[in-house]
């Protein structure tokens, strides 16, 4: 792993285990294999007889891509289910990130949030 790209690894996953805490249920996976799709992080909190799920995907680079949408979005399709919800879907993105107007619509219309970091 690059060194920029395990900054903000390191820094996104502090700030998943502040919003989604293992007080309230949450665990929070590290790069798991989950068939073909292997996101950044998956959170994932089991309720009653229900998994909801949050896939997260880090872009340590300054530019987002339509790809990165497919990639997340595509993702998350695979990893939902009869009794699994996908909770959120998590794009990470340094501060300084350039989003083309029709990327940012992409990620408005798959209800993708962009999580800004500034690396540490």
């Amino acid at each position: 792993m690059s060194g920029k790209k395990e900054m903000y690894t390191d820094e996104t996953k502090g700030v998943l285990q502040k919003r989604f805490t293992k007080f309230d249920g949450w665990e929070i996976f590290y790069r798991p294999k989950m068939g073909k799709v292997v996101p950044d992080f998956l959170c994932e909190l089991a309720l009653e007889e229900k998994k909801y799920r949050v896939i997260v995907n880090i872009k340590s680079e300054s530019m987002v891509s339509q790809s990165d949408v497919k990639k997340i979005a595509n993702g998350a399709k695979s990893l939902a289910g009869k009794d699994i919800v996908i909770f959120a879907k998590i794009l990470v993105v340094p501060s300084n990130v350039t989003i083309p107007a029709t990327i940012q619509k992409s990620i408005e219309s798959n209800k993708i949030e962009v999580l800004y970091l500034k690396g540490v």
